[in-house]
């Protein structure tokens, strides 16, 4: 009986610290978003007098005057074609290549170009800052739409990739065998078969690189700076002698907005897309 009542006290003691841990964890999450939305909606004074508290006075004309201002309807459409071109084509190259790879683990080149494609984690993406405007100079795409997908596309390479072939080594081959008696091409046997094996990971995946191009701001600032984003329309509201935050905490709210959106529609999916790349992976 007393040990029953020791392993319910410890059981009880680590909930308990497991609560507020997680407690703890939620309000450093929650105070920079509360800051947010409450900042967004204070007048330049207010801001500057009371940073932390609730707006006395709501300054409703401050979104609809950021929206205006930072031509958020241009940067969303802007962004929006960047991240679903870029994410769209990583995913057909990457799960293509880890197919390839995949199924040829055993030979010398198979083994070489995942190692390379791996390499490309390794290297810091400030050291190809010149040479990434070198070659999208070469290829006429600077200062468009084009730069941000081609270098979005190649910076994410590597880790889908990664991800991709640890997934596809846990698909038995004898799916492929099984096309292959049934007169599919390798092809139609990655295409029909294998790919809607992968949508965990894919989910995985989507989750790893949408949001990290919908919020990109070094290749906009530096790439194309004639082509307005979401993240660069913030960047119009601050100048050298200048800080607006009422329009800066307004365009982060208004830049938030269509994540948070496509979050809560798809919840389940990211959740059970991150749970099963984790574990096949």
């Amino acid at each position: 009986m007393l040990m029953i009542k020791k392993r319910f006290t410890r059981a009880v003691g680590f909930k308990l610290v497991y609560s507020l841990l997680v407690l703890f964890a939620a309000v450093i999450w929650a105070v920079p978003l509360f800051m947010i939305v409450f900042n967004a909606f204070k007048s330049k004074q207010e801001i500057a007098v009371n940073p932390n508290g609730f707006p006395s006075q709501f300054v409703w004309s401050n979104i609809s005057e950021a929206f205006t201002r930072g031509e958020y309807a241009e940067s969303f459409k802007n962004s929006g074609l960047i991240t679903l071109a870029a994410t769209i084509m990583v995913l057909f190259i990457c799960a293509g290549a880890a197919y390839v790879i995949s199924r040829n683990a055993k030979t010398k080149w198979s083994k070489t170009m995942y190692m390379i494609f791996l390499s490309g984690m390794m290297v810091p993406g400030g050291l190809m800052m010149t040479a990434n405007y070198r070659l999208l100079m070469s290829l006429n795409i600077l200062n468009t739409p084009f730069a941000g997908i081609f270098l979005n596309v190649a910076a994410s390479v590597p880790l889908v990739i990664f991800l991709y072939t640890g997934f596809i080594r846990t698909v038995p081959r004898e799916l492929d065998e099984s096309a292959v008696i049934d007169g599919c091409s390798v092809f139609k046997t990655f295409w029909r078969i294998i790919f809607p094996l992968l949508k965990p990971v894919t989910s995985t995946a989507i989750i790893l690189t949408a949001p990290v191009y919908f919020n990109d701001f070094i290749n906009p600032l530096l790439y194309m700076n004639r082509v307005k984003t979401v993240t660069y329309s913030l960047y119009t509201f601050r100048s050298r002698y200048l800080m607006e935050w009422e329009m800066i905490f307004a365009g982060v709210l208004i830049s938030s907005v269509p994540l948070i959106i496509v979050f809560l529609i798809f919840q389940s999916k990211f959740e059970k897309g991150l749970v099963a790349g984790a574990v096949k992976g």
